[in-house]
């Protein structure tokens, strides 16, 4: 199981529903990340579901047909799915301002809340890319992709695919909690940076 690694996180004892046999069970790290994921993507979505329907509906003004759109990448163990954004191609102030402040990418709370992405991970590896790196898919493929990542708030993003894959790999084998706290609190001053 991905992030799992003890020496990463430490697994957490706790103890079972069966207090009378003594049993315990450990929570691992994915499980943790997990369990942080979905309350973080709650809470956020509390805070963020207006703005995203005045989004939806100021696009719907602009252009017809779905506002939302989802690109097709590999996740976890191979999985293909959908990771949403507002469609933002029509060249108006509203659709070039989301894609400057990186908000066009706010429905992947959904993606989190389902289980396919975390707010922390690897960059999302897009089909043609197994074609162009094979020898990257089993790296990408033994965690959830990033709504965020290594890969956007290091200085380095701007690099090519291998090296952004160096990146996520140093991530993917040392990572820990703090090490997603980190990259979460830089992330509002990359998109902050941009617009």
């Amino acid at each position: 199981m991905a992030y799992s690694d003890p020496r990463i996180f430490g697994d957490i004892k706790l103890r079972s529903a069966s207090l009378s046999t003594g049993a315990c069970r450990y929570v691992t790290r994915s499980e943790m990340k997990r369990g942080f994921d979905v309350l973080l993507g709650l809470a956020v979505l509390c805070a963020v579901w207006p703005f995203l329907v005045v989004v939806y509906f100021s696009l719907a003004l602009q252009r017809r047909g779905p506002n939302i759109e989802g690109r097709p990448v590999i996740g976890q163990g191979g999985v293909e799915f959908s990771m949403l954004q507002f469609r933002t191609d029509t060249e108006s102030l509203l659709g070039r301002w989301l894609r400057r402040s990186g908000l066009r990418y706010l429905p992947q709370l959904f993606n989190v809340l389902s289980g396919q992405m975390s707010f922390v991970g690897p960059r999302p590896l897009q089909i043609q890319d197994f074609d162009r790196f094979p020898s990257l898919a089993g790296l990408y493929m033994q965690s959830r992709p990033g709504m965020s990542g290594p890969w956007l708030v290091s200085r380095e993003r701007e690099i090519g695919r291998i090296s952004q894959a160096r990146l996520d790999r140093a991530y993917i084998k040392s990572g820990s909690f703090l090490t997603d706290l980190g990259i979460l609190c830089r992330t509002p001053f990359v998109f902050m940076k941009r617009a």
